[in-house]
């Protein structure tokens, strides 16, 4: 798996792609509080885009399906 240390950032755009539109943003959770399929193996419906925003601490973010393995900290997107 392709890697990138703490504190690597993403480039995010300003705004959505063309084609897409914002449809809806789910609560902030902690370690404590996640959902557990998120925690596991899990994808979306085609055409579904989403932007992990890390608020603190990190998280490991792990692409099963394109082979990488990203390292997010606080203030990544």
């Amino acid at each position: 798996m392709k890697s990138r240390p703490f504190g690597t950032a993403v480039s995010v755009p300003d705004k959505l792609p063309p084609g897409l539109a914002f449809r809806c943003r789910t609560p902030s959770f902690t370690a404590a509080s996640v959902a557990e399929a998120l925690t596991q193996d899990h994808s979306t419906k085609a055409g579904v885009w989403g932007l992990i925003h890390v608020e603190s601490g990190n998280l490991q973010h792990t692409v099963c399906t394109e082979g990488h393995e990203v390292s997010l900290t606080a203030g990544d997107t």
